[in-house]
């Protein structure tokens, strides 16, 4: 049997129907009793909880942009090695060239640091004097 002739007898065939014998059975038709529910409005999107909500504002032409305050810094210490030098900013090891917040590390001396920030710079100083030689001199 055709599967044309079994969808457009609704699918009502009998086994002995689809093997090609006239008795066909009545069957209860499903249309009517399945309903899909009706589409639900879609979800609103979903906040990144890491993005900032503050929108920075672009600076106009030849005005500098305000950068938002920085946190306390304290600068703990600073190891200077034969070929290298470190600073320990709130904790974090920093070297000249790191990222630190919105800043680049320019340049570490013997109690300061020196950072880019936007157009400026910000130096940061050692409260408590703690610079430890890595090597003998």
């Amino acid at each position: 049997m055709a599967l044309a002739t079994w969808l457009a007898a609704g699918g009502a065939m009998t086994l002995a129907g689809a093997a090609g014998a006239a008795a066909e059975e009545p069957r209860a038709s499903l249309s009517g009793v399945l309903e899909l529910p009706a589409a639900e409005p879609p979800l609103p999107p979903v906040k990144d909880p890491f993005r900032s909500p503050i929108v920075p504002r672009a600076a106009e032409p030849g005005e500098q942009a305000k950068l938002p305050a920085l946190p306390p810094l304290q600068l703990t210490a600073v190891l200077q090695g034969p070929e290298s030098v470190a600073a320990v900013v709130n904790g974090t090891i920093l070297r000249p060239g790191d990222a630190f917040l919105d800043m680049k590390v320019l340049e570490i001396a013997k109690h300061r640091v020196l950072f880019q920030r936007g157009e400026g710079k910000v130096t940061l100083f050692m409260q408590e004097k703690l610079y430890i030689p890595l090597s003998r001199e």
